[in-house]
C-alpha cells in the first residue's frame, strides 16, 4: 500500500469529522458540507477497519445524529444539514425517490460501531432502530418472499435506470441481519438473512438455492439461456433483467461471502474479458445514444445532466466503488493484487489537482465531480485494511470470516482422524475455551466415525445447564461466583450418555434451550445403534469418567479473539470480560484431566 495515499485519506477524513459526524467533504461544495447517511457510513467503516481510535467519536455522532433526523413513519433520511453552531437546522429524505439503500448503510455502521468499540450505551437505541428498519424493509417486499422491491433512483446511483429487485440493496439488507443476528442475539434475523442469501443467490446469480421463484416464465427462460457472467442480474422487473455490471454490488456481495466460488470466478473472468486490465466503472457497459436504455438515463437528471456515455453513473470509474472492488480483490484466495495496483496508478496521476475524485471518466481515467470526498478516501483506505486482513477488517467483512471456518474445518478434520487413530473409545469429551474449536473439532470426531461406519452423536454442554441462557447470565451477575462447573446438571448428562450407549434403549428424552424464549424444553432423540457419544463444551472435563477420552484445547480466550468473532452472539463488554478470565483459571485446570491436547499449533500430543 502506498503509505502517502494513506496518509492524504486520513487527512481528508480527519477534516470531515466534524462534531456532528462526517461530511461528505470539507471544502463549501453545494451541499456536500452535510451528514450524508452512505458517504458518513464509508468513512466510518474505513475508520472501524483500521481501529483509528481517535476519529470513533466523529463515527458515534454520525450514527446518533442520524437516527436524530429519522423522520415521521421511520422514514430515513438521505442526509441531514447543521448550522455554524452544529446544530441540526434540517434534513432531506431524498429528491424525487427516497434513498433505500441509507438506512441499510446506517444500521451496518452502528452495529460494526458497537462491535469494534465495545459500546454498549446506544445497544438499546439501535435494536430498536434496527426493528423499525427491518418492519419497513419487510413491507417493501409486497409479496413476503424474501427481496425487496424498489423504485427508480432509490439506491447510490440515483440517475441510472436501474429498478425493481436491485441487487445492491437486498445485499446491503442481508449485510445488516447478518451482523444483527449476532450481535443482537437475534435468531429472527439470522432465518431472515438466511432467506435473503437464498432469494440473492438463486435470482441474481443463478446459484442453486432454495427459494421462491420471483421470476415470470418469459423471464426464466430468458436468464436460463444466459451463460457464465452474463447470468449474473444487477436487477429485475417483471418486463426486464438488467445484466449490467454492478461494481458495488458485487464486490460488497463477495466480501460478505454470498457469492460462491464459482459465481467469484464468473465475475472476475467477465470484469477481465468486458474491461481488460483497466478499474472497473461502477456499472458497464456504458449506455450510450443507441442504447435501449438511453431515453431513461437520458431523462433522468436532478441539477444538470451528468450521465454522458464514460461519466458520473454511466461509465465513470468511482472511489466510492473502487475500493471495496479492491477488498474484495485482496481477500478473495487465488487471485492476485493487479487491481490494486491499477487502482493507485489512477490515484497517482490526480493526487496533486484533484486528489480523491468522486468520479474518474471512462477510458482517460480524468477525475471529476468533487475532489477530497470522504467516500473516496474511505473506500481506499477500506482496501488497505483488506490488504492487511486485520482483526478489526475481519469483524466488518463476512467473507473473511468463512475463510478462518473454513481452514477451521480442515485442521479439525485432519485432528479428528488422528484422535481416533491414536484413542478409540465409545465417549469423547472435548473441552476448552471460548473460539478454541472444540464444538468444530467435535462435528469432526462424529464425521470421522459415521466415515467407518458407526453411527455417532454429538451432544452440546450448553443444554444441560440449569438455567436457561438468559436466567443463567442473570444469576452470574448476581452471584459471580457461579460460574463454574455447578452450573452444569451432570448427573442429568451423564445419565443421557449412559442411555444413548445401551442397546436396549431406541430413544432418549434430551433438553433443549430455546434461546428465543429463554426456556428449557425436552425433545426425544433417537439412540438406536449409536455406538460412539462426543460432548462437547467448556467444562466438560470437570466430569471425566474411566473409559472416556478427555481432548483439551491449549488455546486461551486471548488467542481465540478472531476466531471468536465468527460466531459471536453479542459485544464482549465488561462483564463478558470478567467471564472470560474467570473460565480461563477454571478450564485451565481440567488439563490435568485430558488423555489427548490440542497444541497451540494444532498438533495433538498424548498425556
Amino acid at each position: 500500500m502506498n503509505q502517502i495515499f494513506k496518509k492524504e485519506a486520513w487527512s481528508v477524513l480527519a477534516d470531515s469529522a466534524k462534531n456532528f459526524g462526517f461530511v461528505a467533504t470539507a471544502q463549501d461544495t453545494d451541499n456536500y458540507a452535510r451528514l450524508w447517511s452512505r458517504d458518513s457510513a464509508i468513512a466510518s467503516l474505513a475508520v472501524l477497519s483500521h481501529g483509528k481510535e481517535e476519529l470513533y467519536p466523529a463515527v458515534k455522532s454520525s450514527v446518533l445524529n442520524l437516527l436524530e433526523a429519522v423522520g415521521e413513519g421511520g422514514v430515513f433520511p438521505s442526509n441531514a444539514s447543521f448550522d455554524n453552531d452544529e446544530k441540526r437546522t434540517g434534513q432531506s429524505y431524498g429528491g424525487p425517490v427516497g434513498r433505500t439503500d441509507s438506512p441499510f448503510w446506517w444500521a451496518v455502521t452502528a452495529l460494526s460501531y458497537m462491535e469494534a468499540v465495545q459500546d454498549l450505551s446506544i445497544k438499546a437505541v439501535v435494536a430498536e432502530a434496527i426493528e423499525e428498519i427491518e418492519r419497513r424493509a419487510q413491507a417493501w417486499e409486497f409479496n413476503n418472499k424474501h427481496l425487496m422491491y424498489s423504485p427508480a433512483s432509490s439506491n447510490w446511483a440515483d440517475e441510472y435506470p436501474v429498478e425493481g429487485y436491485i441487487l445492491l440493496n437486498n445485499v446491503l439488507r442481508y449485510w445488516m441481519l447478518k451482523k444483527a443476528s449476532r450481535l443482537l442475539s437475534s435468531e429472527k434475523y439470522a432465518n431472515k438473512a438466511q432467506k435473503i442469501s437464498g432469494a440473492v443467490k438463486y435470482h441474481f446469480f443463478g446459484e442453486p438455492a432454495q427459494t421462491e421463484l420471483l421470476f415470470t416464465p418469459a423471464q426464466l427462460t430468458k436468464v436460463d439461456s444466459m451463460e457464465g457472467g452474463e447470468r449474473i442480474l444487477m436487477s429485475f422487473t417483471p418486463g426486464s433483467a438488467l445484466n449490467h455490471i454492478d461494481t458495488l454490488g458485487w464486490s460488497i456481495s463477495m466480501l460478505l461471502g454470498m457469492t460462491s466460488e464459482s459465481t467469484t470466478k464468473k465475475m472476475v473472468e467477465r470484469l477481465r474479458e468486458e474491461i481488460g486490465g483497466s478499474l472497473a466503472p461502477a456499472h458497464w457497459p456504458i449506455i450510450d445514444e443507441y442504447h435501449g436504455l438511453w431515453g431513461a438515463i437520458a431523462s433522468n437528471y436532478a441539477y444538470g445532466f451528468k450521465n454522458h456515455p464514460g461519466h458520473f453513473h454511466n461509465g465513470g470509474v468511482w472511489g466510492l466503488t473502487q475500493g471495496f472492488m479492491a477488498a474484495a480483490m485482496n481477500t478473495l484466495v487465488g487471485v492476485d493484487h493487479a487491481y490494486m495496483v491499477a487502482y493507485e496508478r489512477m490515484l497517482q496521476e490526480s493526487m496533486a489537482d484533484h486528489p480523491f475524485a468522486e468520479y474518474y471518466s471512462y477510458p482517460d481515467l480524468k477525475p471529476g465531480g468533487v475532489k477530497n470526498l470522504c467516500f473516496s478516501a474511505g473506500s481506499y483506505l477500506i482496501a488497505a485494511a483488506a490488504a492487511d486482513q486485520g482483526e478489526a477488517f475481519t469483524a466488518i467483512f463476512e467473507r473473511r470470516l468463512q475463510m478462518l471456518m473454513a481452514k477451521a474445518e480442515k485442521i479439525a478434520e485432519e485432528l479428528a482422524r488422528e484422535v481416533v487413530q491414536k484413542s478409540p473409545a465409545k465417549v469423547y469429551r472435548v473441552s476448552g475455551e471460548s473460539g478454541c474449536g472444540k464444538t468444530t473439532l467435535a462435528k469432526a470426531i462424529v464425521k470421522e466415525f459415521e466415515a467407518q461406519g458407526k453411527k455417532a452423536m454429538l451432544i452440546s454442554q450448553d443444554e444441560y445447564f440449569h438455567l436457561p441462557p438468559r436466567q443463567n447470565h442473570n444469576k452470574r451477575v448476581e452471584d459471580f461466583e457461579w460460574i463454574g462447573l455447578g452450573e452444569v446438571d451432570w448427573k442429568m448428562l451423564n445419565g443421557v450418555i449412559d442411555q444413548v450407549l445401551n442397546p436396549a434403549v431406541a430413544a432418549v428424552e434430551v433438553p433443549e434451550m430455546n434461546w428465543e424464549l429463554d426456556t428449557k424444553e425436552w425433545k426425544t432423540m433417537e439412540a438406536d445403534q449409536v455406538e460412539v457419544v462426543v460432548i462437547e463444551g467448556t467444562y466438560v472435563l470437570g466430569d471425566k469418567r474411566d473409559g472416556e477420552v478427555g481432548i483439551f484445547f491449549e488455546h486461551t480466550y486471548v488467542d481465540t479473539k478472531e476466531n471468536r468473532l465468527a460466531r459471536n452472539r453479542e459485544v464482549v463488554d465488561d462483564f463478558i470480560q470478567r467471564v472470560l478470565e474467570r473460565e480461563h483459571g477454571i478450564i485451565s485446570a481440567l488439563r490435568n484431566d485430558a488423555d489427548l491436547v490440542v497444541n497451540k499449533d494444532y498438533t495433538l500430543t498424548t498425556r
